[in-house]
């Protein structure tokens, strides 16, 4: 991943300003899907410092899980307004 050193200092700027075990929830479609995701995130966590958790499929319309220790960003009312 090519980035400037000031966008590697703002993201870990971002790390330094998580809980001691805080972690980054991707809530976008495919973002952790194949190996470019997988890569992203992982390049994404090393910069921060902490967890990246990312969805390999879709978000929404029922698919609101990450993993079982996140719940969705939505109150279950807007989960089922939520158009994909």
């Amino acid at each position: 991943m090519a980035a400037t050193p000031s966008i590697w200092n703002e993201l870990a700027d971002i790390g330094a300003a998580l809980a001691p075990a805080g972690e980054v929830l991707l809530w976008s479609c495919h973002a952790g899907a194949d190996a470019e995701g997988r890569a992203f995130t992982g390049l994404l966590a090393e910069a921060i410092g902490a967890r990246v958790v990312a969805p390999a499929g879709l978000v929404g319309n029922g698919a609101w899980h990450l993993d079982a220790a996140n719940p969705p960003p939505l109150t279950p009312r807007a989960q089922a307004a939520y158009a994909h």
